[in-house]
């Protein structure tokens, strides 16, 4: 349920992100817009809707724009996987848990996603295999000047390749999904950086990493940053001995 105090933040400002910004503006929320285009390339857009309110971000897409946001809005082709999607749904996980919600109700939504994605994907492309099949083999009967061995259709070679293709998209959506449902509350509701404590992390602690080199990185120096001029703005670092 959303009030006027609550701010709804929309990614992707074409048809449907203008449509979902007239319907909550008109509705008295607070309403940001996030596109990656630029000012220039939206001006007729947002001239469209210059009678209401709308806070307009544009070129990027900031995790700021989490902060306050109380819903967040998808425009048709905007990507999902988007960093700052993601992190909403960090967020989003770590809120629900806190609330009392187990983690098997939290991992069953992107599991099934992940199982509806797979299972499509394998019986279209077997599918579309046997079809570009069936069409190609006219023309290598006729064109091709060569012996033909008649066979049968290789349905176990198509079913391995489609029980593949069904496993590998959802072990891809179940390993992350784990991941978070296993993760602190306090940790994926934080917005600051934690350093990771599980996975590969151990393994990178025990690997040498070249420190003195790191001291002979010029770093901008705060004296000449922005530079007046075209003259050199990096400072000079003592070498490392």
């Amino acid at each position: 349920m959303t009030t006027s105090n609550n701010t709804v933040v929309i990614l992707g400002f074409a048809r449907q992100g203008k449509a979902l910004a007239r319907h909550f503006a008109g509705r008295g929320l607070s309403v940001v817009v996030s596109d990656l285009r630029s000012p220039e390339a939206l001006a007729a857009d947002m001239a469209e809707l210059a009678a209401w309110p709308i806070r307009y971000v544009l070129g990027e897409h900031p995790l700021s724009l989490l902060d306050d946001c109380d819903l967040l809005c998808l425009s048709g082709g905007v990507s999902a996987d988007l960093p700052l999607v993601v992190e909403a749904q960090r967020r989003e996980i770590g809120i629900a848990m806190a609330l009392g919600s187990s983690r098997r109700q939290l991992a069953l939504r992107p599991l099934l996603v992940g199982l509806q994605i797979s299972l499509l994907g394998a019986l279209l492309g077997m599918g579309v295999g046997v079809l570009v099949i069936r069409a190609l083999r006219p023309v290598y009967l006729t064109s091709l000047p060569m012996p033909v061995w008649h066979m049968g259709f290789q349905w176990g070679v198509f079913a391995r390749g489609a029980v593949l293709g069904f496993v590998l998209p959802l072990l891809a959506t179940a390993w992350p999904v784990v991941r978070a449902v296993r993760m602190n509350p306090v940790d994926a509701i934080t917005t600051v950086h934690r350093t990771t404590r599980g996975g590969l992390s151990r393994l990178l602690r025990h690997l040498p990493w070249p420190r003195r080199a790191f001291r002979r990185i010029a770093f901008p120096s705060s004296r000449t940053w922005p530079a007046p001029t075209n003259g050199p703005i990096w400072s000079s670092v003592v070498p490392a001995r």
